[in-house]
């Protein structure tokens, strides 16, 4: 999914940069007085859905717009899943056996690390324009990359050292 929005943001950046560049000043005034005026809320009001478009394809849009502006909710989210284990839980349900407990743990210990990172890599405030709006979403999904790849490896082990009864009692705990 990473990979898919990553390549939408470069195919779009090249004609908004060139759409952006043709605007002259006080056009570019308007465009961000718009930007920075109208909320999430109202950008949703405003929208006029396609006609024939399903009700649910609209509220993903504008459960997306809620997310952040600019998409910071991106890397607020992702931070609280690293750092959001309930370990207790896990070990007393999923009933984990010394060796799973220390690949779970491994897990645990990178994923705070990670989310420390991750914390620290996303931009925290928001670019004013359309193209550093562009520019900053695109390093929080690198940064949420970065982050992902680093647990990979001890998520993979962690769950492969389940057995089927296991895997089913953690998948019930998110």
């Amino acid at each position: 999914a990473i990979d898919t929005v990553t390549s939408s943001y470069a195919a779009v950046e090249p004609p908004l940069r060139t759409f952006f560049a043709a605007l002259d000043d006080e056009q570019k005034a308007r465009l961000l007085r718009g930007l920075s005026s109208s909320g999430p809320q109202a950008r949703e009001g405003d929208r006029t859905p396609a006609r024939g478009e399903p009700r649910s394809r609209r509220r993903g849009v504008s459960a997306a717009a809620r997310d952040g502006e600019g998409g910071a909710g991106i890397c607020e989210n992702f931070v609280a899943a690293l750092r959001g284990w309930r370990t207790r839980e896990i070990e007393r349900s999923v009933r984990l056996s010394e060796t799973q407990r220390v690949a779970f743990y491994e897990l645990v210990t990178l994923s705070l690390k990670a989310a420390d990172t991750l914390a620290g890599a996303c931009p925290a405030e928001n670019a004013l324009t359309p193209l550093g709006r562009l520019t900053q979403m695109r390093a929080r999904l690198l940064a949420v990359r970065q982050a992902t790849t680093a647990i990979h490896p001890a998520l993979t082990q962690f769950y492969g050292a389940l057995d089927q009864g296991q895997k089913v009692r953690f998948a019930a705990m998110r």
